[in-house]
């Protein structure tokens, strides 16, 4: 079985913005609420193929070759990791996802992520990048900064982690 990256995309200018921007902030919330509670069912039926299950996105900023750090709107709302047989089965688990039938989300990008997990990849100095992320690889570097939140699963974690984050609701109103 192979790792797919699924990022749900959404226009935030599109027709299923301005239709939940229409909605009452009671109307809002009630759809949140249900919206919530269908996301929580659909990874239930699905955890035996959720590798990590990822979380909402925040505001992005952008490096230039140059150096230059500027504010970037872009598409990507919210991702997550599955197992699937093949590219195609990857993208079929994520027909009819409530991020999509709901919450104001218009599609997912699927795509494979490269190389063995299990066994990781050397990378440049020496290190090994999927195989251990934690700070025991590299003892005198403090743990990155959303590593109190949620780290990526290693082979001595569990494989089906949740990140901490905010409630959805909460990060449909920031990104208004």
């Amino acid at each position: 079985m192979g790792r797919y990256l699924g990022v749900f995309t959404s226009d935030k200018a599109g027709p299923k913005w301005r239709a939940w921007r229409a909605m009452s902030a009671a109307e809002q919330a009630a759809t949140a609420e249900a919206g919530v509670a269908a996301v929580a069912a659909w990874e239930a039926a699905h955890r035996d193929v959720i590798d990590y299950l990822g979380g909402p996105l925040g505001p992005t900023r952008r490096i230039s070759d140059a150096g230059e750090i500027t504010e970037a709107v872009n598409r990507l709302t919210v991702f997550m990791v599955v197992r699937a047989d093949s590219h195609e089965a990857a993208a079929r688990l994520f027909e009819g996802h409530p991020h999509m039938t709901i919450f104001p989300c218009d599609g997912v990008e699927v795509m494979p992520v490269l190389g063995d997990p299990e066994q990781g990849q050397t990378v440049a100095g020496g290190g090994v990048r999927g195989a251990s992320q934690g700070t025991a690889s590299r003892p005198n570097r403090k743990p990155p900064r959303w590593a109190s939140h949620a780290m990526p699963p290693t082979p001595a974690s569990p494989r089906r982690t949740r990140a901490k984050t905010m409630p959805y609701s909460r990060a449909l109103s920031r990104a208004k």
